[in-house]
């Protein structure tokens, strides 16, 4: 059996505003970097024998990862940066409130228009759709290559929002309505001859507190 930590980045100021990030090059705030020191430390406790540190690379993910490969005993792996891993392009719409988007446009509401909404495009960005095809074909030709046993993917909600909702048959729907994916979360993905498994969900308890579990 072979595993994958999926980890969302840390918090930023645009998650803290509520803000649509997508393609924006928005780095870590200050809680967002404790929590990345929180969730290095915690891979390095639970998950010592990762193999492969990969990441999106927008800051915000891409310095996340740069924590863990700089927390022993992690400090001999370098980051895999990889766009293919970019959260939603948001086009024209990125930078503005998430709470009220879909009130604002609900033509791109794919829990209110199902397919429809999927389909809908950004001026300057990708549909739902596209958006999911992207990360669904980058996931299968990592699972296909991955050379260790063990890995972490540094991602984004959405990224590990529609891989579980790959590996696990779900809808838009139901992947936008059940999968929640916190800031510095963790969720484990098994690998065997008889498919994919989704493990431990949105682990995120280390980072309260000292950080231990």
């Amino acid at each position: 059996m072979k595993q994958v930590y999926l980890v969302r980045h840390g918090q930023t100021a645009w998650n803290a505003d509520d803000r649509i990030q997508g393609w924006t090059r928005v780095g870590l705030n200050e809680t967002g970097k404790r929590q990345a020191k929180k969730l290095a430390g915690f891979l390095a406790r639970s998950h010592p024998e990762i193999g492969l540190v990969a990441s999106s690379d927008l800051p915000r993910a891409l310095d996340t990862a740069k924590m863990i490969v700089a927390t022993e005993p992690f400090t001999a792996l370098s980051v895999e940066a990889d766009p293919a891993w970019r959260e939603r392009n948001f086009g024209e719409f990125q930078g503005l409130d998430s709470s009220t988007f879909f009130e604002d446009h609900p033509k791109y509401s794919v829990l209110d228009h199902g397919a429809a909404g999927a389909e809908q495009i950004p001026d300057g960005g990708e549909s739902y759709a596209e958006f999911d095809s992207r990360v669904v074909d980058a996931w299968t030709e990592f699972v296909a290559t991955l050379s260790v046993d063990v890995a972490c993917l540094v991602a984004h909600s959405n990224v590990v929002r529609q891989i579980r909702a790959h590996i696990e048959g779900l809808s838009y729907r139901e992947a936008i309505n059940d999968v929640n994916v916190a800031n510095c979360s963790v969720t484990e993905i098994r690998l065997t001859d008889e498919g994919a498994s989704v493990g431990y969900r949105n682990r995120d308890s280390f980072l309260s507190g000292s950080g231990d579990e």
